[in-house]
């Protein structure tokens, strides 16, 4: 690739100004004048940032949706132990979303895995030997629940490795709020653990993760002051003439790269804030961050303003490590209530009363409930595919955003009724800096190949040096050890 440039700029360049309240500084995108003179590197030389993910959706899909070839009884994927194959998204209703974005050249998929976790507990022995490599039973303890992680996440990892070279060390969000059902103790409700049983809460509003993240924020108790603010001033009108000579200094790449991103600040503060006049003086509250209102929930609104800012973040390099919990592990949540699948999706809950008699959670375990599951599952995954698009989207150095993103989109299990955990689903998504193929789909020997592999693999794809991933550990039960030393090395780049 040729870059356009008049001199260089460093990778923490801020565009600065004063604002209503005071000083403002907003991130910039990685620019070509910030890279050396093929965009392969940064000016200094240092590698371009690679970012580590987890997007986690609860209580599974339905696997003649998903797999490229299914068994018989739609449990597991079939294929030939230690296989290699193109995959296709575009073959599958589940997956089809992401073909349609155009991603199926940055995804990947790894089938024939087991957890290798004892004893089983429904979604426990899924989730967390997929995302930590550990499981500690606790045999329904009403403050810890049945299992918990006995070392960190993915994510909690990648932000360990990665302390010091960002803003924030890391970010875990949420779209679905509540606990899971039919759950004693704290163990099930978030996805995001620094391990020993301990869980990160995650953001559950856009808006206050844009405030966090490129917005000066006063006294957080003083809520007035906090709409005034969102009122009263944009990020860019503050760094305007910051933006001005910015602009004189870059080339016609630079200049269209720039512009895109401040196109995608300013689109988001109007999203989260409303169009509000400049003089009002006692705005309401934002209309657009999509709380929980009567416990109603709209997923997908919310989904799309976390996605954004998200986004955001990550080709600012505030952060490199991630957790995005879509829904619940167990998830209760009840999905006619999202007005595009009002009318599609059987009502589990119409007077919004959860408990373990109305949940979808509960329903999905019922055979004649899997059309809604299917129904659910394609809703799941075209959010998957809109978080991703919008990492593809942004150009960086001579790739994406997400050319350089290390990502595992999983669940806790295969398919509801019986709560299977042969073959997990394991997406990996990203090309880690050119270290992670795509469009791939390797499958493995369940006799010895464990789902923790996915996580190992994205980490030591994005230079997260691990030896082990997880530890093994006596659950009273027998031995139990969904820890791992191996990756999935057919996915990555000889």
């Amino acid at each position: 690739m040729t870059i356009d440039r008049y001199r260089r700029l460093g990778r923490r360049q801020l565009l600065r100004g004063l604002g209503a309240f005071g000083a403002t500084a907003l991130a910039l995108p990685l620019l070509d004048v910030m890279l050396d003179g093929n965009g392969e590197a940064l000016a200094d030389g240092a590698a371009l940032p690679v970012r580590v993910g987890v997007w986690f959706w609860g209580n599974g899909l339905r696997p003649e949706h998903f797999f490229p070839q299914v068994s018989a009884d739609n449990l597991r994927a079939v294929g030939t132990p230690g296989t290699v194959s193109p995959w296709d998204p575009s073959l599958r209703q589940h997956t089809k979303p992401l073909a349609d974005a155009g991603l199926a050249p940055y995804v990947s998929l790894a089938t024939g895995t087991r957890p290798f976790a004892a004893p089983e507990q429904a979604h426990h022995d899924g989730r967390t030997p997929t995302l930590t490599g550990s499981y500690e039973w606790f045999q329904g303890d009403p403050d810890r629940g049945y299992a918990g992680a006995i070392t960190p996440s993915i994510d909690q990892l990648a932000a360990e490795a990665f302390a010091g070279l960002t803003p924030f060390k890391s970010l875990v969000l949420g779209v679905q709020e509540g606990a899971a059902n039919n759950e004693p103790g704290y163990a099930g409700h978030f996805t995001s653990t620094t391990g020993g049983n301990v869980y990160v809460r995650p953001e559950f509003s856009p808006l206050a993760l844009f405030q966090r993240l490129f917005m000066d924020v006063v006294d957080p108790s003083d809520e007035a002051a906090q709409r005034l603010l969102l009122a009263r001033r944009s990020v860019l009108d503050a760094v305007g003439e910051d933006i001005k000579a910015l602009n004189r200094e870059l080339g016609a790449r630079d200049r269209m790269c720039l512009d895109q991103h401040l196109s995608a600040v300013r689109q988001l503060e109007t999203r989260l804030t409303g169009d509000v006049a400049a003089d009002c003086v006692q705005p309401g509250a934002p209309p657009l961050d999509w709380p929980t209102v009567g416990g109603v929930q709209r997923l997908r609104d919310r989904s799309d303003s976390m996605s954004e800012v998200l986004a955001l973040a990550l080709a600012c390099d505030l952060t490199r490590a991630f957790s995005y919990q879509f829904t619940i592990f167990e998830t209760g949540h009840d999905f006619a209530q999202e007005p595009e699948l009002n009318g599609q999706v059987e009502s589990v809950d119409p007077e919004n009363q959860l408990d373990e008699s109305t949940s979808f959670h509960e329903a999905a375990h019922d055979p004649g409930f899997q059309d809604n599951v299917r129904i659910v599952t394609n809703f799941v995954f075209s959010n998957l595919a809109y978080t991703l698009k919008l990492l593809a989207e942004r150009p960086e150095g001579d790739g994406t955003v997400l050319s350089n993103c290390a990502i595992l989109a999983t669940s806790e299990h295969t398919e509801p009724v019986t709560h299977s955990t042969d073959d997990i689903p394991l997406i990996l998504a990203g090309r880690a800096g050119g270290r992670l193929q795509g469009g791939l789909w390797y499958h493995g020997d369940r006799d010895k190949e464990r789902v923790s592999q996915g996580g190992l693999t994205i980490l030591r794809a994005a230079g997260v040096a691990l030896e082990r991933f997880g530890v093994p550990f006596n659950n009273g039960e027998g031995p139990s050890d969904p820890s791992t030393t191996e990756t999935f090395r057919a996915l990555e780049t000889p």
